[in-house]
């Protein structure tokens, strides 16, 4: 029978090995313990999309490089940092966020967090006066799309 491993086994194999096994070792011992994987059609194709995608950025992995400048190399930190700042603001009671709009309050805390807002006041000012003397249209600041914001040049 047929496996592909989903951890190294010693004199087995590797993880994402396909090895042939005794139908009875494979039932009885590493599908239980999820150690492998049946090589059905389907799990053998996801196998081979897994391959393509990270054979085709291993230009991209240089993580002896960050961890040589002892830079953080897995994103855990950064994300549970997010989802921490995220729950303490939009977990409150009951409060119910529309997704845009949640979006829209974190993109403005981030540019008060950064120190960004009077650039951010004159940025919203400079887009939205030109529209208002034209039109008499009330102009919103929410968007579907975030804009960028402008860069501020410091004098050396």
């Amino acid at each position: 029978m047929q496996v592909i491993l989903q951890e190294n086994v010693e004199k087995l194999g590797t993880r994402g090995e396909v090895v042939n096994v005794a139908k009875g070792y494979a039932r009885n011992y590493l599908l239980p313990r999820k150690l492998a994987l049946e090589a059905s059609a389907g799990n053998l194709k996801r196998l081979e999309k897994i391959r393509f995608y990270l054979q085709n950025r291993l230009h991209m992995m240089f993580y002896d490089e960050l961890r040589a400048e002892d830079l953080e190399v897995a994103s855990g930190v950064g994300e549970g940092a997010v989802r921490h700042v995220i729950g303490k603001r939009f977990d409150n009671g009951s409060m119910r966020w529309i997704r845009e709009r949640a979006e829209a309050l974190l993109q403005l805390r981030c540019i008060e967090i950064n120190g960004d807002w009077d650039a951010f006041i004159a940025f919203t000012r400079a887009k939205l006066f030109p529209l208002h003397r034209r039109d008499v249209v009330v102009a919103r600041l929410l968007t579907s799309r975030p804009s960028s914001l402008p860069t501020s040049v410091v004098a050396a």
